[in-house]
């Protein structure tokens, strides 16, 4: 549902009372009401979502018995405290919960939800090699085997994201103090990882490695098949320090990536 009339998709606003109506006279009642209010919403934006879902819901379809919420919540990708990063759950549901009960909603309707960026954004990194090193005037440019069509929301959004440093033997390397750009590895000269200076070591040379937090909500599906760049092999790292490829790049006349049918330990 949405207010913008011009908008092409979606059930607009002041078409719902027809809806309504037009599925009364023919005896259907609808499995549920499905709504999205976008990436990156507020506790505040969904506060107010779930009240204009609600209204909808016991003004125009009061029989049905499932309302799914969405998803959209947000993930603090530039906030380096791990504990900050996800969105404030326990509000949400305290606030859900008294709204259920204040507005004395049926016990039999189920509320879904999709919570998948904040549950698995954290849980992925994209790890990419230093190619080389150009000195600018107040910043160095950093090129790596990357490519923002490896996480294009990254830019899309213009999102920062935490990184990690490690030399050749993935020693890591820390302090971060020199001002650079990391740059992609195809012929765009807009290219980079995602927008943005970020701080990098000045010992930073060709042959390390730089580790990108928090991509896990992109992962293979984000991947763009754009200038022949191909997605990246994936591996699952276990509890156990168990290191297992998953999922391989490809040949090298195709932008395919094959899913293991066993994991790999590598």
């Amino acid at each position: 549902m949405t207010t913008d009339a011009k908008q092409r998709t979606a059930i607009k606003e002041y078409q719902l009372k027809n809806l309504s109506q037009f599925l009364n006279k023919k005896g259907i009642i609808p499995r549920s009401i499905h709504i999205y209010v976008g990436t990156g919403s507020s506790l505040a934006k969904m506060k107010s979502n779930f009240v204009k879902v609600i209204e909808i819901y016991k003004k125009y379809f009061p029989n049905i018995k499932e309302i799914n919420l969405g998803g959209g919540f947000a993930f603090d990708y530039d906030n380096l405290d791990p504990d900050k990063k996800y969105f404030v759950w326990e509000k949400y549901f305290k606030f859900i919960s008294l709204k259920i009960k204040q507005l004395e909603l049926a016990k039999d309707v189920k509320f879904i939800l999709e919570p998948g960026r904040d549950v698995f954004a954290d849980s992925g990194s994209l790890v990419v090699s230093v190619k080389r090193i150009v000195n600018l005037k107040n910043k160095k440019n950093i090129g790596t085997d990357g490519s923002y069509v490896l996480m294009p929301s990254a830019t899309i959004r213009k999102r920062q994201h935490g990184l990690s440093f490690f030399d050749k033997n993935f020693k890591e390397i820390k302090n971060p103090k020199t001002i650079g750009v990391l740059s992609g590895c195809t012929t765009l000269s807009s290219d980079y990882l995602f927008p943005g200076e970020v701080k990098i070591p000045t010992d930073l040379q060709a042959g390390d490695y730089i580790v990108v937090k928090d991509i896990g909500a992109y992962g293979s599906t984000q991947h763009m098949e754009f200038l022949n760049k191909k997605p990246c092999p994936e591996v699952l790292i276990k509890e156990n320090s168990g290191v297992y490829l998953i999922t391989e790049r490809g040949k090298d006349d195709d932008k395919i990536r094959y899913l293991l049918s066993e994991p790999k330990k590598i």
